[in-house]
C-alpha cells in the first residue's frame, strides 16, 4: 500500500528503551523501510499489523519449528509467543533481533518467495540407491503450504530487487 510511517529522524522511545536508525529517515513508505533498513521504521509496520499476527506469520514461513530436512540435529529455533512478549521484546522482533532462526528456515522462507508463495520441504539427498543401483528411497518436491499469494511474492521480490540496488542496504 502506499502508506507512509514516521522514522522519528532515527531516534524512537519505545517500552523504556530507545531504537536507532544508522541512517537519520522521516516518511517512508513500506517499501523503503525495508530497501533502507530502517529498524524505526520496522517497528512502525510491526505495530501497526500488531504482534499476534507479525508472530502468526513468522510461524507460518516455518521459523520455530524444524523444516523436516533429511539431516539429524537440526534445530528449531525460537520465536517468542506474544503472551510473553514485552513491548521490547516485540519491537526488537519486528527488525530481526529476539529471535533465532538457523540458515535453513531462512533459505526455506526467501525460496518460498521465488516459488511463488509456496513453502516447500527441504531435502539434501535427491535419491538413495543400493549397491546394485536400485533406487530405494527417492525424495519429490513438497510443499508444505502457500504462505503467500503470487500476486504478493512479486511485489515482495520487486521490493527485496530494491534492497541489492545501489539505493538498498544490502
Amino acid at each position: 500500500s502506499n502508506t507512509l510511517f514516521n522514522c522519528e529522524n532515527g531516534e524512537y522511545f519505545i517500552g523504556g528503551h530507545t531504537i536507532h536508525d544508522t541512517k537519520k529517515h522521516e516518511i517512508l513508505s513500506a517499501s523503503d523501510i525495508v530497501v533502507l533498513s530502517s529498524n524505526i521504521g520496522a517497528v512502525k509496520i510491526g505495530q501497526k499489523v500488531g504482534y499476534e499476527r507479525f508472530y502468526a506469520a513468522l510461524r507460518n514461513f516455518g521459523f520455530g519449528e524444524k523444516t523436516g530436512v533429511d539431516l539429524l540435529g537440526e534445530r528449531s529455533g525460537f520465536v517468542r509467543p506474544p503472551e510473553s512478549s514485552r513491548e521490547i521484546d516485540k519491537a526488537n522482533a519486528y527488525f530481526g533481533h529476539g529471535l533465532s532462526v538457523t540458515s535453513l528456515q531462512l533459505a526455506v522462507a526467501m525460496s518460498s518467495i521465488a516459488n511463488g508463495g509456496k513453502l516447500m520441504r527441504p531435502y539434501l539427498v535427491k535419491e538413495m540407491t543400493d549397491q546394485s543401483g536400485k533406487v530405494v528411497k527417492k525424495n519429490q518436491p513438497e510443499m508444505i503450504r502457500r504462505v503467500l499469494s503470487e500476486d504478493t511474492t512479486m511485489k515482495v521480490t520487486k521490493v527485496l530487487e530494491n534492497v541489492v540496488s545501489e539505493k538498498g542496504t544490502a
